[in-house]
């Protein structure tokens, strides 16, 4: 299973790449918008997407650097 998860991360490794890149341009926009109270709410919700997104890549890539052998 770990072979075939690290397989996988080095055929797709763009795609982890860019959930990053999302994942940090939903926390920063998160953060802007915490600046004003009307906006607050959109805010968490895009630091809950951005949390997510990063969870998701740094389980896979965790996952992927165990000692296969």
């Amino acid at each position: 299973m770990l072979k075939q998860l690290r397989s996988a991360l080095d055929r797709y490794r763009w795609f982890f790449v860019a959930e990053g890149v999302v994942g940090n341009l939903l926390f920063f926009v998160g953060s802007i918008l915490f600046l004003r109270e009307s906006t607050q709410q959109m805010g968490v919700w895009l630091f809950i997407a951005g949390s997510g997104l990063m969870l998701v890549s740094s389980a896979a890539t965790a996952a992927a650097e165990r000692d296969v052998e």
